[in-house]
């Protein structure tokens, strides 16, 4: 049985916990907004950040967003990329995710796509956590 390689990450270490950052108030960035006209919710992202990592985090706060709203699930509507090109690898500058929960009158007809807030948590959410500034000075 041959095991495939992962697809190499062309990101610095630290640029998770850069979004991590954006995404934690009192952060103005990556803060959910309303979007059509309060059927939906975005959140966007003008970051320059390899595109695997600007998608998680992008999916990351939507989660989090989500489970503020008391929800345990959402579905991405919109999955918009401007990509990059200042730098090697596959680069996004701008992107936004729009997405309903099940608190949102578009969710009904898109439930079967719903992905699960715990999920997301589990696979990524480590990842993109503001690193607590006394444990980053003594490298903990």
């Amino acid at each position: 049985m041959n095991e495939l390689s992962p697809t190499p990450r062309w990101e610095e270490p630290g640029e998770a916990q850069e979004f991590g950052k954006a995404m934690t108030p009192p952060s103005k960035l990556m803060q959910p907004k309303p979007a059509r006209d309060g059927a939906a919710t975005s959140i966007a992202s003008a970051r320059v950040a390899a595109l695997d990592t600007a998608t998680e985090a992008l999916l990351v706060a939507a989660a989090r967003a989500t489970a503020v709203k008391g929800q345990d699930r959402f579905v991405i509507l919109i999955n918009f990329i401007v990509p990059g090109t200042g730098r090697e690898g596959l680069t996004s500058r701008v992107s936004v995710l729009e997405y309903v929960t099940p608190a949102d009158a578009g969710f009904a007809a898109q439930e079967a796509r719903a992905i699960k807030v715990a999920n997301i948590e589990a696979a990524l959410g480590s990842q993109y956590r503001a690193l607590d500034p006394v444990a980053k000075r003594t490298g903990g």
